[in-house]
């Protein structure tokens, strides 16, 4: 989600956070 900054999957790594 957008909103909270970082997401966990492909919308995450829109965002540029990576999940391990």
């Amino acid at each position: 989600s957008a909103d909270l900054g970082l997401d966990i999957g492909a919308q995450g790594e829109s965002l540029g956070y990576r999940p391990d």
